[in-house]
């Protein structure tokens, strides 16, 4: 795989040179990721899930972080995701139970990403890396039906774009049918914010209406 240097130059513009190389690293490490010869499962066992986690956790808390560096850590991160993604349907298909605990428990780390995903949300990348995190880890992350996530998580739902609309119902759908705790725990006031956004899909994108009913029916189940 070969770095493209025009659109890695570009992205490099007015960064300052410690971000430069890690902006650099992680467009590097995404071609290496993402290329089809790529021995994964050696990255893995380097460690690979648990730096990029903490480099991702480390991005998200910088409010300096340049846009280019989000993206390249985003498609870094994604292609992790499909990898864990990838052994996990395999064990399922060879029925190898135990190789698919195994790399969930081990990858669990990813799972303290959510909160920087959700801040990174309106990126067109990250709302598909967070679908794939609740899929694969379901409702362990406690934290991700607090206020402030609600309130992005119901701008997303105001989008234009159907395609990102549906990923984000499909996030609440997951989150709350595997851990119905999670909305018990949550305001009143936000509750509500989160039903009205719901209902105003349902009138404005009719395709989303099936998916729309079921979070709605979660919703109320759980209060």
């Amino acid at each position: 795989a070969v770095v493209s240097t025009q659109s890695t130059g570009e992205l490099m513009k007015d960064v300052d040179p410690e971000e430069g190389i890690c902006l650099l690293m992680l467009e590097t490490l995404g071609c290496f990721m993402t290329a089809p010869t790529v021995y994964f499962s050696w990255l893995y066992t380097l460690g690979l899930h648990e730096q990029l986690s903490l480099l991702v956790l480390k991005l998200g808390v910088n409010p300096n972080t340049g846009e280019g560096t989000v993206l390249a850590a985003i498609r870094c991160l994604s292609a992790l995701l499909n990898y864990v993604m990838s052994v996990v349907k395999k064990a399922l298909q060879t029925q190898t139970k135990s190789a698919g605990e195994e790399i969930l428990r081990s990858s669990q780390c990813v799972v303290n990403t959510c909160g920087v995903l959700l801040v990174w949300y309106h990126y067109t990348s990250a709302p598909s890396a967070l679908l794939s995190i609740t899929q694969l880890y379901g409702g362990q992350y406690k934290d991700f039906l607090t206020p402030y996530n609600v309130d992005i998580l119901v701008e997303s739902l105001k989008d234009k774009d159907d395609s990102r609309v549906k990923t984000t119902l499909k996030i609440l759908k997951r989150i709350v049918s595997t851990d119905p705790d999670l909305l018990k725990s949550m305001i009143a006031s936000t509750r509500e914010q989160l039903n009205k956004a719901i209902l105003a899909v349902k009138s404005t994108s009719p395709t989303l209406v099936p998916l729309s009913e079921e979070v709605s029916k979660l919703l109320q189940k759980t209060v």
